[in-house]
């Protein structure tokens, strides 16, 4: 298990994780369910994307080849479905309110025999409803596949959720329920 010994906000914005070493061979960084850097051998990160100026991110640390709780249950689906003969394209559409709404279309290129869509991050303890259509030249739809997924997984942090105060004495930053 990894303990975070600070998480301080550097001069120049980005944020340095620390955390306790453990007798793992290297250590992962994941951040929603995707691995951002691994093989790490110290036990410190720097992290340095943007939208985390007021915040630092909800990294997990995973130590060698353990998966994160995020990986085993990621904030987003993972859609595939074979290549339809005469296709031109897929639509994907997701179920909200009632309705299937369009969220993108994927041009069938008939070199790939597997395609694949994965959504934005979504949120926990929440059901989605997905479908994939394939669609012909002349805009035939297909008997769709559906795609249901209810979410589990580690508690998404936005703006406002949040409180931090930062110390320049200390250089410590403090993180609370807001």
């Amino acid at each position: 298990m990894i303990y975070f010994t600070s998480i301080v906000q550097q001069s120049n914005g980005s944020w340095q994780f620390t955390w306790t070493p453990t007798a793992a061979p290297y250590y992962r960084v994941i951040l929603y369910g995707k691995q951002i850097s691994g093989q790490l051998t110290s036990p410190t990160y720097n992290f340095n994307l943007p939208h985390y100026e007021k915040f630092p991110p909800s990294l997990e640390i995973a130590e060698g080849s353990t998966l994160a709780l995020s990986e085993l249950y990621p904030p987003y689906l993972t859609m595939q479905w074979y290549d339809v003969v005469g296709c031109f394209m897929y639509e994907v559409d997701e179920r909200k309110s009632g309705n299937w709404v369009k969220i993108t279309s994927i041009v069938e290129t008939g070199t790939l025999p597997v395609y694949t869509y994965i959504t934005p991050l979504l949120a926990d303890e929440t059901s989605y409803r997905f479908q994939v259509m394939a669609l012909s030249k002349a805009m035939e739809p297909s008997t769709p596949m559906e795609f249901d997924e209810f979410v589990v997984t580690p508690p998404l942090l936005k703006a406002g959720d949040v409180a931090v105060t930062y110390n320049p004495t200390t250089h410590m930053v403090t993180v609370s329920a807001a």
